[in-house]
């Protein structure tokens, strides 16, 4: 029988042999973002989400139509030190970035590393940061349906007495932060974006614009996904791997990854987990 909406009883239906990559918990604290309705409320809940998940401080830069000749301006939330980013600007690191240029070339994550400061350049910036207590971390770009980018750079403690599992569960949950901090700011830019047009509009006092009052509010991005894309999208959310979903559901492994990939077109994301993130901002999923 195929799991229900809601995530709450998934964790009890399998031994506790099979392994998730983040917990319950964690994914709910994500969702918690969604419900956001300022920058500064984002900010807040992502750094008590950032901090429950291991990490010390978080950057997340949105910017929209990438496509765009204009360029439009990155926004940005998050708690790396003021100075830093004062200095970051002054000296126009955005164009040596490593993570920077990878998050235009690629969906994978990041990990900070000697291998990734290559040029002298690179190396000074890596020094720099240091100096704030940047050190160790990793960042995961997010493309949106609309041409939007976003990267979200995270630092977890540098001790390197921590088991590497820690920094692999660490690496998951990163990235599905990523997404959900994705889809919370586009919906405050997009309600900020509303609210502004609808100040700066007057009103158009004709018959045309009574009717247009007078209809209904536009329904809700409608997507269609299959039950068994639900299915799979839900077991994914409380994750489990293809092959146990496979198991779960009993279908093959490579059936699971269609099923998954189709619905993530469906939902114009690039990834499982900003999949996951969108059907749960559509009201999809439950979690």
């Amino acid at each position: 029988m195929p799991p229900s909406k809601s995530l709450a009883p998934l964790t009890r239906s399998l031994p506790d042999s099979v392994l998730t990559r983040y917990t319950m918990c964690e994914l709910e604290d994500a969702y918690s973002l969604l419900q956001c309705e300022t920058l500064d409320a984002l900010t807040h809940a992502a750094d008590k989400v950032a901090s429950s998940m291991g990490f010390m401080r978080f950057l997340f830069g949105l910017r929209i139509d990438v496509a765009s000749p204009a360029m439009p301006p990155v926004k940005m939330i998050g708690t790396f030190p003021e100075g830093w980013l004062q200095t970051y600007a002054a000296r126009g690191y955005a164009a040596i970035d490593p993570t920077v240029q990878h998050a235009y070339a690629s969906n994978l994550p990041l990990v900070w590393g000697p291998g990734v400061f290559t040029t002298p350049e690179q190396v000074q910036f890596a020094e720099e940061a240091a100096k704030w207590g940047l050190t160790a971390g990793f960042s995961a770009p997010v493309r949106g349906k609309d041409n939007d980018l976003s990267l979200l750079s995270l630092v977890v403690d540098d001790d390197s007495d921590k088991p590497l599992q820690l920094r692999v569960d660490q690496l998951a949950n990163g990235q599905l932060l990523a997404c959900f901090i994705h889809e919370a700011m586009t919906r405050v830019l997009n309600a900020k974006g509303a609210e502004a047009d609808a100040v700066q509009e007057p009103a158009l006092e004709t018959e045309a614009a009574t009717q247009a009052a007078d209809a209904p509010a536009p329904a809700q991005e409608s997507i269609a996904l299959s039950r068994r894309e639900l299915d799979c999208l839900t077991w994914s959310a409380a994750g489990k791997t293809s092959w146990e979903i496979g198991r779960i559901l009993s279908i093959s492994e490579r059936t699971v990854n269609f099923h998954i990939a189709k619905a993530a077109r469906k939902l114009g994301t690039y990834s499982r987990r900003h999949a996951i993130s969108r059907a749960m901002a559509l009201g999809l999923l439950s979690p």
